[in-house]
């Protein structure tokens, strides 16, 4: 049943998951369809069923309905009755409308905006010194890659499992955090791909041929890294919904997950396919996106929501961000108080509806 995978929360009625997979049309059967033709064609007494509806037959099946069409304070209801996917495109639809990008890029700033243009986050790519000398890292990190290569090959994709081994995440007990996971990672992904494209930042296998790297590179410039964005994003959010529920390990688990999201990071430069630069720009990156999306989310201020601005005069021994220190012992806040421009002002309060819903959703699946 590999087709099934999907829907293996459902093995207790696989008969009943099947029979609605096929009639989804993601898996369509012959024999259903002339089933459903040919039941569709008669009642119950084998006779042939009306061709009209009598427009008195029809009837609104939703609370106050004026005029048989859904009154605007239902929209709520309707959200949250949604499929996953088309709910996950409203609330990510909310999140994107309230940022802009300003900035020339490559040598100079690029910006993340809230909209009405206060700044969230700057970088501007390091110089060509701190790739350079970084190629030796990787060449020394890749020395670990025979006891790395299993997490490397399964943290490609979103790395589900080993998050669930820190919370205890589940798909049929935390539905809606893996949609509001799903939302912010793909608000994340749209920013990523812009800072890629304005930094222009090549891989490490094109500065020399001796990194060949265990996985193939990705068709997409290097600088921030996207693992490393997703991956404390990824913490920042788990460590916030989940405070409540296990406040004596609050900050046991918040250690945890940003160990587990730096290690994920850590293991696309061991693979070859990033440098130590482009994992602190994603971590930084990653970790501001979580605080802004859980502060748009819950309409209210979030604590240490810094504007961030990385320039090449960062990088170098005298500063947090030394191109050859090694960051495990350079805490998350500590990298974000050494870029911190002071606290994100909001330009105007979020607005969002949908986004605030699923977020409520997702907390109450931690309470």
């Amino acid at each position: 049943m590999t087709g099934f995978t999907g829907h293996t929360g459902h093995t207790g009625h696989t008969g009943h998951a099947a029979d609605l997979f096929a009639y989804s049309g993601a898996d369509p059967t012959p024999v259903l369809l002339e089933g459903l033709l040919r039941y569709q064609g008669f009642n119950e007494r084998g006779v042939r069923r009306p061709v009209a509806i009598n427009p008195g037959d029809a009837h609104a099946t939703w609370p106050g309905a004026a005029d048989g069409l859904p009154p605007a304070a239902s929209a709520l209801t309707r959200f949250r009755a949604l499929e996953a996917v088309p709910r996950a495109f409203v609330a990510l639809g909310e999140l994107l409308s309230l940022v802009e990008f300003a900035g020339a890029g490559a040598d100079a700033p690029f910006e993340l905006r809230h909209r009405g243009g206060n700044l969230l986050v700057s970088l501007q790519r390091p110089p060509y010194a701190v790739f350079q000398a970084q190629l030796a890292v990787l060449m020394h990190r890749s020395e670990d890659r025979a006891t790395h290569a299993a997490e490397i090959l399964t943290q490609v994709r979103p790395a589900d499992a080993f998050w669930s081994s820190v919370l205890g995440l589940r798909a049929d007990r935390h539905r809606h955090t893996i949609e509001l996971l799903d939302v912010a990672l793909s608000f994340a992904v749209f920013v990523i791909f812009r800072f890629k494209q304005a930094c222009l930042c090549p891989r490490p296998f094109e500065y020399s041929s001796l990194i060949e790297p265990i996985l193939q590179t990705p068709g997409h410039d290097s600088w921030p890294s996207g693992h490393a964005t997703e991956s404390h994003l990824t913490a920042r959010l788990l460590s916030i919904l989940a405070a409540g529920s296990r406040d004596s390990q609050a900050t046991l688990t918040d250690s945890n997950l940003q160990r587990l999201a730096y290690r994920i990071s850590r293991n696309r430069e061991v693979a070859g396919l990033h440098f130590p630069a482009d994992t602190t720009a994603g971590r930084l990156l990653g970790d501001t996106l979580a605080s802004f999306v859980a502060a748009v989310c819950q309409r209210a201020a979030q604590p240490g929501l810094d504007a961030v601005a990385m320039a090449p005069s960062w990088y170098g021994p005298a500063n947090a961000l030394d191109p050859l220190r090694d960051e495990t012992q350079i805490p998350i806040d500590a990298l974000r108080a050494s870029v911190s421009q002071g606290a994100f002002l909001w330009a105007e309060t979020p607005t969002t509806v949908f986004a605030n819903e699923l977020w409520s959703l997702a907390r109450a699946e931690w309470v």
